[in-house]
């Protein structure tokens, strides 16, 4: 768990999120989001160890402000989000007209405050990592 319950509520001033349970089921949801975005970094490195503490913390705000979202909206997954996303349907024709608040506040199911906050954290890129005397340079 990279933001535990106590750190949500104490450090980082969340209130939306009261029951443990939930809460634990939405920050699962929100760091598998997150694992993919920023290539998996803090599953191969330990947040708490973390050399730059400044990046960390603005991982965790990030990861608050995802749980505060997904709990706001009811639906915590990209496929969750994109569902609530649907206003109507009609069968016959095949008419689909979308809600433009959770699916234009979110990339790729991360809220886009919380995608902002990843940017700054330097987690996001998507270069081209270099060989260079065996080892991988990002």
């Amino acid at each position: 768990m990279l933001l535990t319950f106590d750190d949500y509520k104490d450090n980082f001033g969340g209130i939306k999120v009261t029951d443990k349970d939930k809460y634990n089921a939405l920050e699962s949801d929100a760091e598998d989001l997150f694992n993919i975005a920023t290539h998996m970094f803090y599953v191969e490195n330990n947040i708490e160890d973390d050399p730059d503490q400044e990046r960390a913390n603005l991982f965790k705000k990030a990861l608050k402000l995802q749980i505060d979202y997904t709990s706001d909206l009811g639906a915590s997954t990209s496929y969750g989000i994109a569902d609530k996303s649907v206003k109507s349907t009609s069968i016959d024709g095949t008419n689909i007209t979308l809600d433009s608040t959770a699916a234009d506040q979110s990339h790729d199911g991360i809220y886009n405050l919380a995608w902002a906050y990843l940017l700054e954290t330097g987690l996001l890129y998507a270069g081209v990592p270099v060989k260079e005397r065996g080892v991988f340079e990002w």
